[in-house]
């Protein structure tokens, strides 16, 4: 059962809607790819998880080496959720996909008001 005793305020955050951005592109890329060169990409999976994979691979480096007491932790691939992007690393990683995406010649959808004002005060 649902209490209704006080007001509930809901706000859609524009790191979510970039998120949402990100992942679809994810599955577009993944779905369009494995359709044009099913050999090539046959890895790919519906979910964009494989893609996703490979454009942080790409565009995102690793972390740096650490060093704990006598060992040396090696970087970890960086991933869209880790360690955390901020506003403006989310706004380079979609562009450099955009761009990445436009050398195949996949046009992404650009459903996201957010996005396009991000790119508009980027420049």
């Amino acid at each position: 059962m649902i209490e209704f005793s006080y007001p509930v305020k809901i706000v859609i955050e524009p790191e979510t809607i970039l998120d949402d951005l990100f992942w679809s592109w994810m599955r577009e890329l993944s779905e369009n790819l494995k359709r044009r060169w099913p050999n090539a990409y046959s890895a790919l999976d519906r979910d964009g998880l494989v893609m996703h994979d490979l454009v942080c691979s790409l565009f995102m480096g690793k972390t740096k080496p650490r060093k704990l007491g006598r060992t040396l932790v090696e970087g970890r691939q960086k991933t869209w959720d880790s360690p955390a992007l901020n506003r403006s690393e989310k706004f380079a990683m979609l562009k450099q996909v955009e761009k990445w995406a436009m050398g195949f010649g996949v046009a992404l959808p650009v459903t996201s008001d957010e996005y396009r004002k991000g790119l508009t005060n980027a420049r």
